[in-house]
Formats: structure tokens, sequence, C-alpha cells
């Protein structure tokens, strides 16, 4: 389990990001293991070490979601629209621009 700022909530000297790590987005569910979250957490991470070295202000920014993605290939991709919280929304993006 990890707070806001990706630092393990039993060992305060940790920083965890993606799968290694058990992290609260919108609604206060867990993250699902993935780019999306993987990347914005890794931010987070990096932002939060940097602050707390320096005695910087710690970031306060959520990890929430805007789609889901399916590559089927180089021609081909599926982008599913979600909502903050990863619920799948009526709007799809599909085939080569999907890809691009």
């Amino acid at each position: 389990m990890v707070d806001g700022t990706m630092r393990s909530v039993s060992h305060p000297d940790v920083y965890a990001v993606g799968d290694a790590a058990m992290a609260m987005g919108p609604g206060n569910k867990p993250l699902r293991m993935s780019c999306a979250s993987g990347t914005p957490a890794a931010w987070q991470t990096a932002d939060a070490v940097a602050a707390r070295l320096t005695s910087g202000k710690l970031p306060n920014a959520p990890i929430r979601y805007f789609n889901q993605c399916v590559s089927l290939g180089r021609k081909e991709d599926l982008i599913q629209y979600a909502t903050a919280d990863d619920r799948a929304v009526q709007a799809v993006l599909t085939g080569r621009l999907a890809a691009v």
C-alpha cells in the first residue's frame, strides 16, 4: 500500500510504482495495473522524492483515467474512453486513427 505520493504506508523510506504498488485512485478504488497508472505514478513518485530531498512542495495531483487501450497491431487499435474512476463511457475510437 502506498499513499498519494507513492510512498509505502508501512515503510516510509520506500517508494513503489507500477505493479509493485497498491495505490488508490478516484472514488478510493485501487488503480489498475497498466501503463495508464504506472506512467503518472512514476511522475508522481519522482516529484515526491525530489520535493522531500529539497524540502519542496509535495505533489498533489490525483491519478485518474481517460481511456483504456487495446492494441490490435500496427494498423488497428481500440480506445474505450472512461471516467476518472475507470468506468467505460459510450465514446470509442477504432481503426488506424486509434492506432496513431
